[in-house]
C-alpha cells in the first residue's frame, strides 16, 4: 500500500476528529481575535474616558482658579465701596477735631462700625456664593459647547455682581443700619463688654437682620436686581443663565451655605477681637494658677467706647477682610457646591 493510500485511509478513519479539530481551532482563532478586538476597544474607551475626565478636571480647576482670583479682586473693590458707603473716616476726623458734641459723634461712630462689619460679612459671603454659581454655570455650558455663550453675554451675566456691590450694598446698609440703631444704639458707650457679650451682640444682629422682607439670605436675588419677571420672558442664552442662577439662589443649599459663611465670619471676627482681651499677658481663655482664688480678676471687660477703635482698626487695616475672604475661597463645601453645578450641566 502506497503512502498516499495510508494517509487517505487515516484521514477517512479520523475524518470526524479532523472536522471537530478544525472547528475548534477556527473557533479558537476567532474567539482570540474577538477577545483581542474587545480588549482593544475597551482600552481605547478607557483611554478616551480618562482623557475626557482629565480634560474636564483641568477645565473645572481652571474655572476654580479664575473664580478665586476674581473673588479676591472684587473683594478688595467691595471693601473700598463699603468704606465710601459707610464713611467712618469722616466721623473719626470729627472726633479728632475736638468738637463740642463728642458724645453724639461717638454714638454715630458706634452705629457706623457695627453696620460696616455686618455689611462686610454679609456682602462678602454673598459675593463668594454668586461668583461660584455664575462661573460654574458658564463653565458647564462652555464645556459642552465652547460657542454656546458669546463673550458679550458672559460679560453681561457676570456684571450682576456689580449690582450687589453698588445698589445691593446700599440696600443692605439701609436695612442693617436700622437694625444696628435698634440694638447697638441701646448699649451705653461706657458699658463694660466681655467677649461673651460681643458674641451675644453679634448673634442678636444676625437674628434681627434675618427678620423682615429684606433678609439678604432669603432675598438673595433682590440684591442682584433679579426681582422682576421681565428677566424670564425671553428664551435666549442670557435668560437661561439668569433662570438657572435664580433657581439656585432660591434653593435651600444656597441659603444654608450663605448662612454658614456668615456665621463663620462673625466667629472669625470675634476670634480676632479676643486677641485684645488680654491681661498681664494672659488670655481670657487661659488663666494663671493664682486666678483660682480670684477668677473675677481675669474675666476681662472693656468699655464699648474702647472697643470701637479696635473694631475700626480690624476692619480698616484689612486684617479681618483679607483673612475672611481667603477662608471663604478655600471653603470645601463651596467647592463641592460649584462642582455639583458644573456636573449638572454636562
Amino acid at each position: 500500500m502506497s503512502v498516499f493510500s495510508k494517509v487517505r485511509n487515516f484521514v477517512s478513519r479520523h475524518r470526524g476528529k479532523f472536522i471537530v479539530g478544525s472547528i475548534l481551532i477556527t473557533s479558537s482563532i476567532f474567539l482570540t481575535r474577538y477577545a483581542q478586538q474587545k480588549l482593544k476597544d475597551w482600552q481605547e474607551k478607557e483611554m478616551l474616558e480618562f482623557l475626557e475626565r482629565t480634560r474636564k478636571q483641568q477645565h473645572f480647576e481652571n474655572i476654580g482658579r479664575t473664580c478665586n482670583q476674581t473673588t479676591m479682586n472684587l473683594a478688595s473693590s467691595l471693601v473700598e465701596t463699603l468704606s465710601r458707603v459707610i464713611n467712618t473716616d469722616k466721623t473719626i476726623a470729627e472726633l479728632q477735631a475736638n468738637t463740642s458734641n463728642k458724645v453724639i459723634v461717638w454714638e454715630t461712630l458706634k452705629i457706623q462700625l457695627f453696620s460696616k462689619l455686618c455689611c462686610l460679612i454679609y456682602a462678602m459671603s454673598m459675593l463668594v456664593i454668586i461668583l461660584r454659581i455664575q462661573l460654574s454655570i458658564i463653565g458647564g455650558y462652555l464645556y459642552k459647547d465652547p460657542s454656546s455663550i458669546p463673550v458679550d453675554v458672559q460679560e453681561k451675566y457676570l456684571s450682576l455682581t456689580q449690582n450687589l456691590m453698588n445698589d445691593g450694598l446700599n440696600k443692605m446698609f439701609s436695612k442693617i443700619s436700622i437694625v444696628c440703631e435698634n440694638i447697638i444704639g441701646k448699649i451705653d458707650l461706657k458699658k463694660s463688654m466681655r467677649l461673651c457679650d460681643i458674641d451675644a451682640v453679634f448673634w442678636s444682629l444676625q437674628t434681627a437682620i434675618g427678620d423682615g422682607e429684606d433678609n439678604p439670605i432669603e432675598n438673595f436675588k433682590a440684591y442682584l436686581a433679579l426681582n422682576t419677571e421681565d428677566d424670564f420672558k425671553s428664551k435666549d442664552i442670557y435668560t437661561l443663565l439668569v433662570r438657572d442662577t435664580v433657581d439656585l439662589l432660591e434653593s435651600d443649599e444656597v441659603k444654608f451655605l450663605t448662612t454658614q459663611c456668615i456665621n463663620r465670619g462673625f466667629t472669625q471676627l470675634a476670634d480676632q477681637l479676643s486677641e485684645f482681651f488680654i491681661s498681664n499677658g494672659v488670655s481670657l481663655k487661659q488663666g494663671p494658677s493664682s486666678s483660682k482664688d480670684h477668677p473675677e480678676d481675669f474675666i476681662l471687660k472693656k468699655p464699648l467706647a474702647k472697643l470701637l477703635p479696635i473694631i475700626n482698626g480690624t476692619l480698616s487695616k484689612n486684617a479681618f477682610p483679607e483673612k475672611f475672604i481667603q477662608q471663604l475661597v478655600s471653603n470645601e463645601r463651596i467647592h463641592i457646591f460649584g462642582a455639583n453645578i458644573y456636573e449638572s450641566l454636562l
